[in-house]
């Protein structure tokens, strides 16, 4: 009776122990699947969706926006998909000025042909920006990606009229909401993900909490017979 009542302690320990070294091991936006991700109520879009999702996928949709010009600098603005997949936000005089009229154009559209992201994982759809002048100062692009997934963190970059891909310095939202947004200085293609093909053992990694919790709720059940049969010792006349 002794030895049951410290082996369940310290196998709660242990496996207490190690949630801890598996939650620390685990990427930030591993969290981000506990909060206000919106594919957890609307699934991601794909143009090429995973097996997984093949299902009941729905094309993806693009945007477009008309940027007036004001005071001799094009205006301040945000757009997004159709879907809000993506989006792109500048400041003012963030595109050149167009040499007629008074507007520029810039499309964002989710697309099937682009440059080869050899030894890249895409995690999320690949999208292309283009505008009728060129981005002469920088833009803000953030993308949402599919809850549940490998969570990628870093937005890559095709510069318009190149076939690399550049790493872009990421950042994920402070909302907590599946998104990673990146500045951006010409049109392009840019896409979420991450370097390699660890994406099976990403998924695998996210597996792990559940697992432990779940030893964890074994551990306490299989400790109330302890429990019981203490309690029944402390009854008077036991």
């Amino acid at each position: 009776m002794n030895r049951l009542r410290l082996l369940v302690p310290t196998v709660l320990a242990l496996t207490a122990c190690g949630y801890l070294v598996t939650a620390w091991q685990l990427p930030p936006s591993f969290y981000d699947t506990l909060s206000g991700c919106p594919s957890s109520t609307v699934p991601y879009a794909w143009t090429n969706p995973p097996a997984a999702f093949k299902s009941n996928n729905v094309q993806p949709t693009g945007g477009e926006k008309v940027i007036h010009v004001t005071n001799g600098q094009t205006d301040p603005g945000t757009m997004f998909t159709g879907d809000g997949q993506a989006q792109v936000s500048w400041i003012a005089g963030s595109f050149a000025l167009p040499a007629s009229g008074n507007s520029v154009t810039i499309d964002l559209k989710p697309v099937s042909s682009f440059p080869d992201p050899a030894g890249l994982h895409v995690s999320t759809n690949v999208y292309q920006v283009t505008s009728t002048t060129p981005i002469v100062g920088s833009a803000v692009v953030n993308l949402y990606y599919q809850q549940g997934i490998a969570a990628p963190s870093i937005i890559f970059e095709s510069p318009e009229g190149t076939s690399q891909w550049d790493e872009l310095s990421s950042q994920p939202s402070l909302l907590n909401d599946c998104s990673v947004h990146a500045t951006v200085r010409s049109d392009g293609f840019v896409f979420l993900g991450f370097h390699g093909s660890s994406q099976s053992s990403g998924q695998s990694s996210q597996l792990l909490p559940y697992v432990v919790a779940g030893a964890i709720g074994l551990v306490l059940l299989a400790g109330l017979p302890l429990a019981l049969i203490r309690r029944r010792g402390d009854e008077p006349g036991s």
